[in-house]
């Protein structure tokens, strides 16, 4: 759309509309600003004003409280309500005290009255008020407080304003009010200014207005002072305005402009009293309010006018000159269409003339110009059309201005229809923005830019070289010009060439392998980036030449590299060879070199090409296999491998030591030639199960060897897993646990029978008489327990020994045992349980007969006594008889240890009577019971734990590297109450079959932690190792009473090392491995106990990240007289240092160990030769006398 074609008459008259418009702007916008500013100062000043009469009325009713105050707190007042309701009381002498001295102190008051609690005027100044109630007046409250409130009708008819203030006594008793009265005119004349007048001050020039008032409007919403508009309207006129509303609905003042009580439109001010529950109102009509801004619009009429007029002159002096400019118009325009001729008459001598003469100039140079430029450019054209480059111009729009011939070619386009387009109309979108970026850059630059552009064609993309740079004209660039040129081949080549060379890097770096070229002539060596990476140089470090080839390689297998090549050389044969390389930051690696010689005709060498291969960490796996493949061998453990179907693979020498099957036995074989008969298909099915899901299987099986003989082991089956994850193999680590399994059978049944007599011993015994209790509750049952006790056993001991005592206690176990079962025989049905019988302890017998009564009780108790007295033991000569006790459930007991303890107390008693009799309970038997109950063990580690028994004995790790003391392990120990030093062989077992081991544990610990915070105040840092039994790790209570123990002592975690014992007690391996990891992570350590005993020590070794093995003592205590524990320790030593782990060895008694432990390489050494454990840190001996440092275990 073109623009529409304007005159100059209109557009001057628009230029000098456009000049002055601004200014008439300007000040319209100054008027509405200056009008908002006015607006906003005389509403700030009136709400000053409305402030400044809220401070005028506060001051009137605070004058009018404090008079009141006054009033309330007179003596006469006071002494005449304390009077008053007595008889003979008369208020004549008040109300003369109130109207003689009390009322003439202020004109204001009107009236003063004297009101008893209730309401009642007593006394008053007027004679009518006398013995009226006022109770219901608004301003009598029995708050306290002094009040105020206006009334519609005063004490003489017109409208007042009440002030009622308490009087009270000393102790704060009210004793009546005392009222005063003044006329609510007075507090009219504080908002009309009257009584700021009448006290000398200057009435403000508001107050003279004529629409300004301010007024006083209750609760109610009426007015109770004056209008200056409306006639009587106090209590009359109600004001029903937003700002009243405002204030008395939401607590919120106004200003602005709203329409009065009247109708009438006002600016005004709104002040809320809420005390009083009233709403001052200062307003003034709006009229008036805004005259000043009403004056300020007439100028601004006025200030129009002018601008009109002066618009009407400039345009009269304008059009002469328009006119004129006119017909210099119409022949620039015949210039415009190409008509050179056209010519402009010259009508003047001024500067119009002057242009007129001027224009026709320029028309004749125009004209020859126009005639040598279109030489120029034919001559052009042919140029470029006859180019091979394609070659364009545009404008600044991306519009081609001009193409040659090879880009119509190329393009499939004529110039004619490509004249005007852009690369839009021609390419693709993305090609296309992307040469108009190209354009912009090149203008942009100002010089030659070069670019490599992607165009499609018909045979598909090709890429070209653009050059391109900006045309200037007056100093402006107007066009950009390109020359591009057709490189495809050319690229398509250097792609290749390029992504071989990559393929050929990424291969070399996968096999860590270079390759090298050597000028031998020259002494030029070329090396691939591969091998600086081996040899962890760059280029620019590396000369390039044989020489500084050899300055890499090991200086031991310098001379061997240097006869390979020159044999190579000599020889003109390949070379592959090993060797080490030093880096230049002193690592050392191992590198397989292979090459081979290239000759000329002659047989003289040229080059030398070959290969150079990282084999530094293939010979460090190969090492570490072959270090573990040592422990396994020398394993205390078998160790066995099969393939994925179960096929023996290998075996260890434990393995056929224990089992008796050589390897050629086993090898091809399954794990079912161990197979005892004993392990059910559903246990094997979940052993496989377990492993083929890869994951690890533990358990313990009874196995057969192959002299039929068996044997337990507690076994670990984990999954070989190849690269891709897929298991390959199975390994299966066992330890031989028939031993302990022996003894666990025999402890277990130790645990609850007696090894003399093969009855229940006294654990079991309250064990079944508990359960059997415990059923009981729910049955109303009866029982009886009785204690036997042989009568002057002590005495069969002493005489004959204690073998004939311990054969007459199986014999007297047998009697009542067999007797027993004839009771059972002969009544089956009068037990509701088998009867129990133990052995207690030395010659005590205990028996518990369920469901029976008290008199069948004693009847079997005593059949029982008959048979011990009837056995005639040959070996004494002699027959012994028993004394027994018997407590009845649950008469005398509802617990086996009250029963417990009554019926020894009874026992006692049969003793005390006489022996050979049977005695029931009685209440004056309690006596007995304090001085006979016997505490177990259990108690006694209890009484312990509860009188703070339990402290922790130190003995000192030798550093082996340092030699010196900076670490003790904390060993527990419990104090007697005799004060005897109790071992922990005293007391763990107890403790552990209890399940309070982990009682004492926390104890030592604490301790332990508050000496070694100790130790670090005193400047000490000393770290400390202390015991955890594997049952308690995972123990998420223990795991936070650690952690908020290191924060209450203020020990250092990182001086903190936890020795886990009884491995094979690990329950959860993953929550004892979260365990470890949660201590870990805030800087304690940890160490693995009796390493190289069980199967254990290798699987957590794998699974836990410690800090520490200690080498079991049975490796360490003949170390110097026992080759084979020799080579055990010296592997384990050595498979500690390439996991980065340190190691201990414990039982170190003399020095000859410790010289072998230090030849090893062995880290720490313990034992009574370091140093015994000891109350305090130890600090004599050779390794005290240095300084403890910060060093940690």
């Amino acid at each position: 759309m073109k623009n529409p074609k304007l005159s100059l008459s209109i557009k001057a008259l628009s230029a000098v509309a456009i000049i002055l418009l601004p200014i008439l702007f300007t000040f319209i916008m100054g008027y509405r600003s200056n009008k908002e500013l006015l607006t906003n100062h005389f509403l700030e000043d009136l709400t000053l004003i409305a402030e400044s009469i809220e401070g005028q009325v506060y001051q009137f009713i605070e004058m009018g409280r404090s008079r009141a105050v006054d009033l309330s707190s007179d003596g006469l007042i006071r002494s005449e309500l304390a009077q008053a309701g007595r008889p003979g009381w008369s208020p004549a002498g008040l109300n003369s005290h109130l109207i003689s001295n009390k009322l003439p102190l202020n004109t204001q008051l009107r009236a003063i009255a004297v009101v008893s609690p209730l309401g009642k005027v007593l006394s008053s100044t007027e004679s009518s008020l006398i013995g009226t109630d006022i109770s219901g007046e608004r301003f009598f409250k029995a708050d306290g407080g002094i009040n105020v409130a206006a009334r519609r009708s005063g004490v003489y008819g017109p409208p007042d304003l009440a002030f009622a203030a308490p009087v009270v006594t000393r102790g704060g008793e009210t004793l009546g009010f005392v009222v005063n009265f003044v006329n609510l005119s007075d507090l009219g004349s504080v908002l009309t200014g009257e009584l700021s007048h009448r006290l000398g001050a200057m009435t403000s020039r508001l107050y003279r207005r004529d629409t300004f008032e301010s007024y006083l409007v209750n609760s109610d919403r009426f007015m109770i002072t004056g209008s200056r508009f409306v006639s009587d309207a106090v209590f009359s006129q109600k004001v029903e305005t937003e700002p009243v509303a405002a204030c008395l609905e939401r607590g919120q003042e106004l200003t602005g402009f709203y329409t009065d009580y009247r109708g009438v439109e006002v600016a005004g001010a709104s002040m809320c009293l809420p005390k009083l529950g009233w709403t001052l109102l200062t307003e003034i009509g709006s009229s008036e309010a805004l005259m000043p801004i009403s004056a300020i619009g007439k100028y601004a009429a006025f200030t129009a006018l002018v601008v009109a007029f002066l618009i009407a002159l400039l345009f009269v002096a304008f059009r002469k000159i328009v006119l004129e400019l006119q017909g210099v118009s119409r022949a620039a325009a015949e210039i415009a269409r190409g008509n050179y001729d056209a010519g402009i008459p010259v009508r003047s001598g001024d500067e119009i003339g002057e242009l007129a003469r001027s224009f026709n100039d320029m028309a004749l140079q125009i004209r020859e110009r126009s005639a040598s430029l279109e030489h120029s450019e034919q001559r052009l054209k042919a140029i470029l059309d006859n180019s091979s480059a394609v070659v364009y111009l545009k404008d600044l729009e991306g519009r081609y201005l001009f193409v040659n011939r090879q880009f119509e070619s190329l393009f499939r386009t004529a110039d004619k229809h490509l004249l005007g387009r852009t690369d839009h109309d021609v390419f693709p979108r993305e090609v296309a923005y992307s040469i108009a970026e190209n354009d912009r850059k090149a203008i942009e630059s100002g010089s030659l830019i070069e670019f490599e552009e992607t165009i499609p064609q018909d045979n598909g993309l090709h890429t070209y070289i653009s050059m391109k740079f900006p045309l200037y004209a007056a100093g402006k660039p107007y066009a950009v010009c390109g020359f591009s040129t057709d490189i495809t081949e050319r690229k398509h080549m250097e792609t290749s060439l390029k992504q071989s060379a990559e393929r050929l890097k990424r291969a070399q770096a996968l096999a860590l392998m270079g390759s090298w070229e050597w000028e031998v002539p020259n002494n030029v060596l070329w090396w691939s980036d591969e091998i600086y990476d081996i040899f962890g140089c760059k280029p620019q470090e590396f000369g390039a030449t044989y020489e500084a080839f050899l300055g890499f390689v090991h200086p031991d297998d310098r001379e061997f590299v240097k006869n390979s090549v020159e044999h190579a050389l000599y020889d003109t044969k390949p070379y592959s060879i090993e060797h080490r390389i030093v880096l230049p930051d002193g690592t050392e690696k191992i590198v397989h070199e292979k090459a081979e010689v290239l000759t000329d005709e002659v047989g003289r060498p040229l080059r030398m090409i070959g290969t150079v291969q990282d084999l530094t960490e293939r010979r460090r796996a190969e090492f570490e296999l072959k270090k573990l493949s040592a422990i396994i061998e020398h394993s205390v453990n078998l160790v066995f491998i099969t393939d994925k179907k179960g096929s023996i693979q290998y075996v260890n020498p434990t393995f056929e030591q224990v089992t008796g099957f050589t390897r050629e036995d086993a090898l091809g074989q399954t794990p079912r030639i161990l197979s005892s008969g004993e392990v059910t298909n559903a246990q094997y099915q979940e052993l496989w199960n377990t492993i083929l899901s890869g994951k690890t299987w533990r358990s313990t099986f009874k196995n057969r060897k192959k002299n039929g003989g068996y044997y337990w082991a507690t076994t670990v089956i984990t999954p070989i897993k190849n690269d891709r994850g897929e298991i390959t193999n199975f390994l299966s680590v066992q330890e031989d646990v028939t031993e302990k399994m022996q003894k666990e059978e025999r402890l277990n049944y130790l645990a609850s029978h007696d090894e003399l007599t093969g009855l229940i011993n006294r654990a079991s015994f309250i064990e079944q008489v508990g359960k059997w209790i415990e059923s009981a509750g729910h049955r109303s049952a009866t029982g009886a327990l009785c204690i036997l006790d042989m009568d002057q056993f002590k005495l069969l001991n002493d005489t004959f020994g204690h073998g004939a005592g311990d054969e007459y206690l199986r014999r007297i176990a047998n009697i009542l045992h067999d007797r027993l079962e004839e009771i059972c025989k002969n009544s089956p049905s009068e037990f509701d349980q088998p009867p129990v019988l133990s052995r207690l302890s030395g010659d005590e017998f205990a028996i518990f007969l369920p469901g029976i009564s008290e008199e069948r009780g004693v009847e079997l108790t005593e059949s029982l006594r008959s048979s011990v007295e009837g056995f005639y033991f040959t070996e004494a000569s002699s027959t012994m008889t028993v004394s027994a006790g018997m407590a009845l459930y649950p008469d005398h007991g509802i617990d086996i240890k009250d029963l417990l303890t009554k019926s020894d107390a009874a026992m006692y008693r049969a003793k005390e009577l006489g022996r050979n009799r049977i005695h029931v309970y009685r209440p004056e038997d309690r006596d007995l019971e304090k001085m006979h109950s016997r505490l177990s063990w259990r108690e006694k580690i209890f009484k312990g734990l509860r009188e703070d028994r339990f402290v922790p004995w130190f003995q000192p790790l030798l550093d082996l590297n340092e030699n010196r003391v900076h670490h003790y392990e904390a060993l527990a120990r419990l104090i007697s109450e005799d004060g005897l030093v109790l071992l922990p062989g005293a007391f763990i077992d107890i403790a552990e079959r209890f399940g309070i081991i982990g009682l004492i544990d926390r104890v030592i610990i604490e301790k332990t932690m508050r000496t070694q915070a100790e130790m670090r105040r005193l400047g000490k840092d000393i770290s400390f190792g202390m015991n955890l039994s594997g049952k308690e790790l995972g123990d998420a209570d223990l795991l936070d009473f650690i952690k908020s123990k290191i924060i209450e002592t203020g020990a250092d975690p990182a001086g903190l090392v936890f020795e886990i014992t009884e491995t094979a007690a690990i329950g959860d391996l993953e929550k004892a491995t979260r365990f470890v990891k949660s201590l870990k992570e805030i800087g304690c350590q940890f160490s693995l106990d009796d390493f190289g005993v069980g199967f254990t020590s290798f699987t957590y070794l794998k699974e836990m990240q410690v800090d520490f093995i200690k080498i079991d003592g049975s490796f360490i205590r003949k170390l110097h007289e026992n080759p084979s524990d020799q080579v055990f320790v010296k592997a384990i030593t050595d498979l500690a240092r390439g996991l980065k782990i340190e190691s201990i060895a414990e039982f170190v008694e003399n020095e000859q160990t410790l010289e072998l432990l230090r030849s090893f390489g062995v880290d720490y050494a313990q034992g009574y030769f370091i140093g015994k454990p000891s109350p305090t840190l130890p600090h004599n001996g050779p390794w005290f006398n240095k300084k403890e440092t910060a060093r940690v275990v």
